[in-house]
């Protein structure tokens, strides 16, 4: 379903008010695109956890390692040498009259695949830290957790915010 949402979501985006490629705009797309944003992206990563613990306890830390190298860390590089200034490059080609350089430069869908790594990175090099950590959390009571989940949504959306704010103000 998270997949379906995803290409309905783009296209929704197209028709955004502000940053819009069509002039005209929907409500209804509108009110779909903002409400998906809110949660779409953060189930994926909640998914990619989910399964990465799995990972971790039924094949290993041998195998998460070199499964993480070959399927995530590769990609990523891949994606930042060659796919990001490409599509940076034609953004600004094709949008110069309305943005500066400087505009142009972002992460574009890139961001998700980098954040993912960065994540499993720490994953990477810390396994035994992220299985204590996940197994304690495991054993928290519902309430206790939920303010941990609140506590940490909580920061992550503050350092999102100021990273957005400081290096692309005018996003």
């Amino acid at each position: 379903l998270l997949m379906l949402i995803g290409p309905i979501f783009h296209a929704g985006m197209l028709y955004m008010e502000g940053d819009t490629f069509i002039p005209q705009s929907s409500k209804a797309i509108v009110d779909f695109t903002s409400v998906a944003t809110t949660f779409r992206m953060e189930l994926f990563f909640i998914l990619s956890g989910f399964f990465t613990m799995l990972v971790l306890e039924k094949k290993g830390t041998k195998f998460l390692k070199d499964s993480r190298f070959y399927g995530l860390f590769m990609p990523t590089l891949f994606s930042i040498l060659i796919i990001l200034p490409l599509i940076n490059f034609i953004i600004y080609y094709y949008h110069s009259s309305l943005i500066s350089f400087k505009n142009a430069i972002g992460f574009s869908h890139v961001w998700f695949i980098i954040i993912l790594s960065v994540i499993n990175l720490l994953i990477y090099f810390y396994p035994n830290v992220f299985y204590v950590c996940i197994r304690k959390i495991s054993k928290l009571k519902f309430r206790y957790l939920i303010l941990l989940i609140l506590l940490l949504s909580s920061i992550t959306f503050l350092i999102k915010y100021i990273i957005v704010f400081k290096f692309f103000p005018n996003y």
